[in-house]
Parts: C-alpha cells; sequence; structure tokens
C-alpha cells in the first residue's frame, strides 16, 4: 500500500479538492470477493431438490415465484451446512434466541418441538432468492439460495438440538429475478416489518466483511459487526460496552477523525447512504487497529465528559468544559480537532491517518488510557469548535478554519508538553 503526495496534485491542479491519495494491490482472491459482494446476492450455488406438498407460481415483468411448503427438516439440514451463507442478500443474520417467554426466536423452536403439525399456521415462513428453479410434479429443483426473509425463522430450525419431525413443514416463496433494481427492493421490502438502519444496506459489502474477520481475530478481544446484525450463534449476544465497537458510533467516529465532523454530526445515514461519503471512511486503507484507534478517542472522550460531570465542586474552566462537552455534535468536534493536531501530538509527518494505529493490540480500556491526558490537553481549546456548533456552520471552509486554530493553539503547547506527547507517540505507530 502507498501514500501519494497530494501536494503534487494541489501544484498541478489548483482547483482541486482532493485530500488523500492511496493505492492498493490486490489478488485475484479479493476480486472475486468485491465482485460476488457487489454482483451476486446469492452466494450459497448448490443445486438443490426439494420434496414438496404442491404450490402455485406468480408471474412479473422481471421475475417469477413459487409458493409452496418445504420440510422444515430440510431447512435445518441447510442451515447447519452453510449458516450465515444463507444470508448473503439478507439485511441480517439469525439473532439468536434465549430461554424467555417473550424472545421470539425461543417460541420458534419450542413451537416445533412441542406443536410440530401447528408449526405452518403459527409461522410466516420464508422468503429466498434463487438463480433458478423447475417444478416436476412434487418436487422443486432449483439453484442457488439467499433467504431475504425468515433468517429467524431458518436460524431457530437449524439451532434446535435434534433434526424435526417429518411433520415440521415451513411456508416457502422462491423468487427468481433478472432485474438488480428490483432484487435489492425485493430484500428492502422483506424486510420492512422490523426498522431497517442505512448501515444495514453495507452489513454485505466486502470492507465490512473484511473487518468483521479483522476483528475475530483481534488480540484485544473486541467485537465489531460492521451493521450487521445477528450471527451464526444460538445465542443473544451481550456485548458490553468495553470491548465492542458500534457500527454507527465508529461510522461517526471515524468521518469526525478524517475531517468532516459537521457530516458526523448532522448526516449520519448519510455516511452509510452516500458512496462517496462511505468510501471516504470504509476503503481498502480502512483496518481494525486503525478503527481501534480512533473509536478509543470517542470513548475517552465520554469518559472525560462522565467525569466532569462526576465533581461536586467544579472550577470555572471544568464548568466550561463540561458545557461544551453537553452540547450537541460536541464529541465529534473534538475527535477532528484532534486528528487535525495529530502530527504535533506525534512529532512526525502523516501522510495517511488511515495508517495511524497503536503498536499493540490493546482492549478498549487500555487504548482508551493512552487518550486521556491528550483529551486534556485539547478539550480547553474548544471556543473555535464550539462557534461552529452554536452558529450551526455547515461549510467545510468554515469547519477547516475552527480545526487549524485548535491545531495552532496545540502547537504553541508543544515544548511545554513535550514529556506529555512524546509519552503518547511512544504508544503509536504508521
Amino acid at each position: 500500500m502507498q501514500s501519494l503526495n497530494v501536494l503534487s496534485i494541489r501544484t498541478h491542479y489548483a482547483d482541486s479538492n482532493v485530500e488523500n491519495i492511496r493505492a492498493i494491490e490486490v489478488g485475484r482472491e479479493t476480486l472475486e470477493q468485491w465482485y460476488l459482494a457487489t454482483e451476486t446476492p446469492i452466494v450459497v450455488n448448490e443445486e438443490f431438490v426439494v420434496d414438496v406438498s404442491g404450490g402455485y407460481e406468480i408471474f412479473g415483468d422481471s421475475w417469477k415465484s413459487y409458493v409452496t411448503a418445504i420440510p422444515a427438516s430440510w431447512l435445518y439440514k441447510i442451515y447447519q451446512k452453510h449458516r450465515e451463507g444463507l444470508f448473503s442478500a439478507n439485511v441480517r443474520e439469525y439473532l439468536g434466541s434465549r430461554k424467555s417467554d417473550s424472545n421470539i426466536n425461543h417460541g420458534i423452536k419450542e413451537t416445533a418441538e412441542k406443536q410440530p403439525k401447528n408449526f405452518w399456521v403459527f409461522n410466516n415462513g420464508i422468503t429466498a432468492l434463487v438463480n433458478s428453479y423447475k417444478i416436476q410434479g412434487n418436487i422443486i429443483n432449483f439453484s442457488g439460495i439467499s433467504i431475504v426473509n425468515g433468517a429467524q425463522t431458518t436460524g431457530a430450525i437449524g439451532s434446535l438440538e435434534n433434526e424435526p419431525s417429518s411433520s415440521v413443514y415451513v411456508s416457502a416463496r422462491f423468487i427468481t429475478c433478472n432485474n438488480s433494481d428490483i432484487v435489492q427492493d425485493i430484500v428492502r421490502y422483506n424486510n420492512s416489518q422490523n426498522k431497517v438502519a442505512p448501515a444495514d444496506f453495507r452489513s454485505t459489502d466486502a470492507i465490512q466483511e473484511r473487518l468483521r474477520k479483522e476483528f475475530d481475530k483481534y488480540k484485544g478481544g473486541i467485537t465489531y459487526l460492521g451493521g450487521r446484525r445477528g450471527g451464526s450463534a444460538d445465542s443473544i449476544q451481550r456485548r458490553r460496552r468495553n470491548n465492542h465497537i458500534p457500527s454507527d458510533t465508529i461510522a461517526q467516529a471515524l468521518t469526525a477523525f478524517h475531517g468532516y465532523p459537521v457530516l458526523a454530526i448532522q448526516n449520519k445515514s448519510e455516511i452509510w447512504e452516500s458512496d462517496s461519503n462511505y468510501s471516504r471512511v470504509f476503503n481498502g486503507n480502512t483496518y481494525a487497529r486503525h478503527m481501534v484507534f480512533v473509536f478509543s478517542l470517542h470513548r475517552a472522550i465520554t469518559e472525560e465528559k462522565n467525569r466532569l460531570q462526576s465533581l461536586t465542586n467544579r472550577t470555572e474552566a471544568e464548568e466550561e468544559n463540561l458545557a461544551f462537552l453537553r452540547a450537541t455534535g460536541a464529541f465529534y468536534m473534538l475527535t477532528a480537532a484532534i486528528g487535525s493536531t495529530i502530527e504535533t501530538l506525534l512529532n512526525r509527518n502523516v501522510p495517511d491517518r488511515f495508517n495511524l494505529r497503536f503498536r499493540d493490540e490493546s482492549d478498549l480500556n487500555t487504548a482508551t488510557d493512552y487518550w486521556r491526558p491528550i483529551v486534556s490537553i485539547v478539550l480547553p481549546a474548544h471556543s473555535e469548535l464550539k462557534r461552529v456548533l452554536v452558529e450551526r456552520l455547515t461549510g467545510q471552509e468554515d469547519t477547516r478554519k475552527a480545526l487549524s486554530d485548535v491545531s495552532k493553539s496545540i502547537q504553541m503547547l508543544a515544548v511545554a508538553l513535550k514529556n506529555v506527547y512524546a509519552d503518547f507517540a511512544k504508544h503509536v505507530e504508521l
């Protein structure tokens, strides 16, 4: 991976707004993953033969569908084999279950086990995209499958301790469609009964898939779902605040740290919905360790606010700092300010902020500790940042000037706080 000199671009193209240029070398395997994630919503591409008890077809301009009932035992087997791969076109995976009367997935499992003959009338069933299908009597032959609605039904059945009895049937719609826009709408509208967040529709993105895998291997034990809700484990994940990075929060923190705090504050959904905004912070240079670096800064700011609130006898300066942190968007403005002054804090050139990370794969508590003295130093220089928030300035130039003013203030303290800056810098690498 290579960082290129943006100054040369600005020299030859003075009107350009380019802020960073990066190159990345990829191989065939990565290209194939990108292609599958963007062009083919169906990644389970086996040939299937399922016995059914009759059904009927419905046709549209670019799609056709076969509606039937399938044995739950077949659904059990394919979930055991493919798990989350079955939901490649879905915006969420199986959310797990727990033994509670209020937990729907636990209820699905109990119905399958205790009232198998009533399962079909109690359950809404599944909707699945397939590449193609053919009906021969009471047999459906189809190629490929992605369940776009019914992930909870599929996961609940698939996570039973034993294969369900032959009397358990599940209502099913198999759809084949040759229009990619219609496919996206099928996914969207089949999930409209539950609120769908903007991040959900990036959950199958190749970048998010890579980041989830990186966090799975991260030594600090941090979880990140990358806009995806659920997983293949049959348990509802209890993600503690100490070890989980929420998708929306890190998207906003990254956007702010890389120079766009107004977008982070005012248009959170646009980070996910706009391709240009999304690729600005989730791209080939975005790695798990950099996300930990930025998110732990956000946590350090949060903890500083909590500390100030807990004081019973605050000084005037502490009152002013707390008043700023209580303002809407203050966390992200301060994150942006610290991002803009990172070269001063590290006493070195930083050609690409995406390369910033801590030297060790720290847990979030340790990484947050590294940031605490820096937050304490930069926070008092909040007057210009507060002006942007109070006057609701939305122009990028206004924001840049405010960040630049903070950066100059921090530079003036460099000699006096040389040891503090150096202590922080020793934990950071490019």
